[in-house]
């Protein structure tokens, strides 16, 4: 009987991370195309990944100190892949 309730929270909570996603990048994605400027696209990105992984109740630390922005080009890369990677990306990083 507890294996079966813990199933269906999982089913909800998925379901609910599902509709998270969803809703916050759809919202995003029509804000992007009313943004004309590159500073206030990045700005809302940020803020749109981080209201996501606030909703899902991921908690993230950063160590070390974050690359400064003298404008030479940089490339991140995540050391696994998961669909969590780009908007903890996004959230952390203000770049483009």
């Amino acid at each position: 009987m507890l294996r079966f309730f813990s199933r269906v929270l999982r089913a909800i909570y998925i379901a609910f991370g599902a509709a998270v996603i969803v809703v916050v990048m759809s919202a995003l994605w029509v804000a992007m195309v009313l943004v004309r400027r590159p500073s206030r696209a990045i700005v809302l990105q940020s803020a749109a990944s981080r209201l996501m992984l606030a909703a899902l109740g991921c908690r993230y630390v950063v160590r070390g100190a974050l690359p400064a922005p003298d404008g030479r080009a940089r490339m991140y890369v995540a050391n696994h892949s998961s669909y969590l990677d780009i908007p903890l990306m996004l959230a952390v990083l203000r770049c483009d």
